[in-house]
């Protein structure tokens, strides 16, 4: 098996990190990408309906109350890493992942694997990646 380029190791720990923060903070019912230190300011993200939120919008949408999540361990997990491909001189990252949540929408169990699609970017003023845009594909049954 080939060697990881540093800066593909950099993406990987990157959406470790993705994981773990975004599983930790959703069951804690705290969530905010305005203030995650993995969004930009103009970051945006796509609903599986299509329609595009802000940041704001986004954190909105999370802390309506509509969404919610019981289980801290099933919050966000990555289960298989699609594709990772780098560009822009190593300093823009195309990933796509599929993850798993357990969540209720307006009271309704949920247990999805959906598809995420992200664009990052490497801000050399943070020395980290930061989600420019991401979209969700609808949730479906996980395969066991």
């Amino acid at each position: 098996m080939a060697e990881q380029s540093p800066v593909l190791k950099s993406v990987l720990e990157f959406l470790q990190t993705l994981e773990r923060d975004w599983g930790r903070s959703r069951c804690a019912g705290h969530f905010s990408l305005q203030h995650s230190h993995m969004a930009s300011a103009s970051t945006t993200i796509v609903r599986p309906s299509g329609n595009p939120l802000s940041q704001q919008g986004f954190d909105e949408m999370m802390k309506c109350g509509d969404i919610t999540f019981d289980e801290c361990t099933s919050a966000f997990k990555i289960l298989e890493l699609k594709k990772v491909e780098l560009y822009a001189q190593n300093k823009a990252a195309f990933v796509i992942f599929v993850e798993h949540t357990t969540f209720k929408y307006k009271g309704v169990l949920n247990d999805d694997c959906a598809t995420w699609t992200m664009a990052l970017e490497w801000l050399d003023d943070r020395q980290s990646w930061v989600i420019r845009g991401g979209q969700r594909s609808s949730g479906r049954t996980p395969h066991p």
